[in-house]
């Protein structure tokens, strides 16, 4: 935000699904907006990128004798399938405390507009937005509490006909990937294909050797400290139930990540591996945390590519089901 030196204007910037950020200009006095940039799109037809709808559907538990509902934002594809029903991939954001908006992602519309797949990016428990209590709840149980939003959140795409069950994938960075692979491990068989990206599966390592060192207590994860909570910390590590996951996992990792350093992913690369299960895990050298979006252009191109060709090669096409 920044006003005009006399005061009477107002420059910001606007987002939206199907809009890039752009410079607006707010006439105070008139009470209107003004556009001031185009941002580009890649010569793509802007009329074509689709709008998500924003759903709320009940999970397990109960709010002052009501069901709790979870928030998510659907993006459905623009061209309808032969059966009616759709690949879907859930996109678990990061954090847990970030949330997942309707801001604009070229890698979203290429899955829902290219591949003819449904997204769902639900805002579970512990996401930010929805008061101090919601964002509370996943405290000291990530895997459990969000585990169990996110299977509502597959329940809800078949009970409505979005999405065809055979053919749902995950997806998540940072938190999201820990959740990835939580789900994987603890629920086999609900996903298709997976991709995670920069997570944390191991507690025990993660205490000193990410950047956040100790805050595995009330201040962040809500398992306590080393060494007197280790059961705890074990019983939060993806790693120790990832031996029966059965899907196919593209594991994502940078190098320069501090955060969840490499050897996070490398522990879930190495179980699965040595199991025969299809794994495949790509590094990003000297990349931080989010390449997603402030990594090396070519590497940020390379990230979506190697996603989208999972999801194909696993999900098969949103435009001929059936055909894996």
């Amino acid at each position: 935000l920044s006003f005009s030196p006399d005061g009477k204007r107002l420059a910001l910037t606007l987002n939206s699904a199907t809009s890039p950020s752009d410079v607006h200009v707010i006439d105070l006095a008139a009470a209107s907006l003004a556009r001031w940039t185009q941002s580009e799109v890649g010569g793509l037809d802007a009329a074509t990128f689709v709008a998500p709808t924003l759903v709320r559907y009940p999970t397990f538990d109960k709010v002052d004798g009501k069901p709790r509902t979870i928030p998510a934002f659907y993006y459905k594809p623009s061209k309808p399938s032969k059966t009616g029903k759709y690949p879907v991939v859930i996109n678990i954001h990061g954090g847990p405390e970030a949330q997942s908006r309707p801001g604009f992602s070229a890698f979203t519309q290429f899955l829902v507009n290219e591949l003819g797949y449904a997204v769902v990016a639900p805002n579970v428990r512990g996401s930010s937005g929805y008061g101090e209590a919601f964002g509370a709840e996943a405290n000291g149980a990530w895997g459990p509490v969000g585990s169990a939003d996110i299977l509502r959140t597959v329940q809800w795409a078949v009970e409505e006909g979005i999405a065809d069950p055979e053919r749902i994938g995950v997806m998540g960075l940072s938190h999201g990937g820990y959740l990835t692979a939580w789900l994987l491990g603890h629920h086999p068989g609900v996903f298709r294909a997976a991709v995670s990206e920069n997570p944390l599966s191991n507690f025990v390592s993660w205490y000193g050797g990410s950047d956040l060192q100790g805050y595995t207590d009330e201040r962040f994860a809500g398992l306590g400290k080393l060494p007197e909570d280790i059961d705890a910390f074990l019983a939060a590590s993806p790693m120790m139930a990832i031996h029966h996951n059965t899907a196919p996992l593209l594991l994502l990792q940078s190098e320069g990540d501090l955060r969840c350093p490499p050897e996070q992913a490398e522990t879930l690369f190495t179980i699965l591996k040595l199991r025969g299960v299809p794994v495949q895990m790509v590094r990003y050298p000297g990349e931080p945390h989010f390449v997603a979006g402030i990594g090396r252009p070519d590497r940020r191109v390379d990230r979506m590519e190697r996603i989208v060709g999972w999801f194909e090669r696993y999900l098969g096409s949103g435009a001929a089901p059936g055909n894996d």
